[in-house]
Order: structure tokens, then sequence, then C-alpha cells
């Protein structure tokens, strides 16, 4: 598996994270949920979903840039 925020693959540090926060009316149901690495879950925090999303997007992006020697 592999994180939903940064595509990297998941090791020890898995978390299950919300992608509508419960904070902001977020259910606790399997289409609500992905897996995260825990410094990538504590980067999105509370966001909203849109921001999450765009945050996704980001770190995917970031991801594509960096030389496979530099992950």
């Amino acid at each position: 598996e592999a994180c939903w925020y940064c595509g990297c693959l998941l090791e020890e540090d898995i978390t299950i994270e919300h992608l509508v926060p419960k904070s902001k009316g977020g259910v606790n149901h399997a289409d609500n949920y992905v897996l995260a690495h825990q410094a990538c879950n504590l980067a999105a925090g509370n966001m909203s979903l849109k921001d999450k999303i765009a945050l996704r997007l980001r770190m995917l992006a970031e991801r594509e840039t960096v030389a496979p020697w530099q992950k």
C-alpha cells in the first residue's frame, strides 16, 4: 500500500486518515478513510477535503521531481 498523500510505500508508520475530518462533519466509514504516513497525516491536520486534495497534489508533484537517490 502507498500513502494517499505522498504516494510512497507505507511501512510501520501507517495511520488511518479521515478525508473529511470528524470535526468538520466527517463520519467513521470506509468511504471517508485513506491510509497515510503519520507525518503526512499530521501535515494535513484538520484541513478541509479541498485543502487535503491540494496538499496531495503538491506532495505527489514534489515526489515526481525528486531523483530516486534523494528519496
